[in-house]
């Protein structure tokens, strides 16, 4: 009989005669476990990084099912964004957007102001503020004539 019967298996006969091909297989997949953890590793170094970049401590606890759960585009402000829907973060305002708010505020104010001027006070009021009867008259007779 031969050394190697039918009913041996494959594998006890690399082991048997120390293939180096099958070393050499057993190293390459260490190797590619290895580098399966570092990409790993690599992709939950990016994500964390992109939150810290986005103003959120992921070792925050309120902010860690924030940064568990996300599953939107890891950009700064894609992150922002979504933190401040979930009133992680507070909206800021930047110097550019305050300088707009108090244009849009002198606008408003002098909208307002010019409006008001050139409508006259009630009828009311006019008679109210009347100090003799010849201005209530005059009152009346303008507001009948127009």
């Amino acid at each position: 009989m031969s050394e190697y019967d039918d009913f041996t298996d494959e594998e006890e006969i690399s082991q048997a005669t120390g293939s180096p091909l099958r070393a050499r297989m057993k190293e390459l997949e260490s190797e590619i476990k290895s580098l399966r953890q570092k990409a790993i590793e690599s992709e939950s170094t990016k994500r964390e990084l992109a939150f810290v970049k986005a103003g959120i401590d992921p070792s925050d606890s309120a902010a860690k099912y924030f940064v568990k759960g996300y599953d939107g585009e890891l950009t700064q402000d894609a992150i922002k964004q979504a933190a401040i829907e979930a009133r992680l973060l507070s909206h800021t305002i930047s110097d550019e957007e305050v300088s707009e708010q108090k244009a849009w505020g002198k606008t408003n104010q002098v909208a307002a102001g010019a409006g008001s001027s050139s409508e006259l006070p009630s009828l009311d009021a006019r008679l109210n503020a009347a100090k003799s009867s010849a201005e209530v008259l005059e009152i009346w007779a303008t507001e009948h004539n127009q």
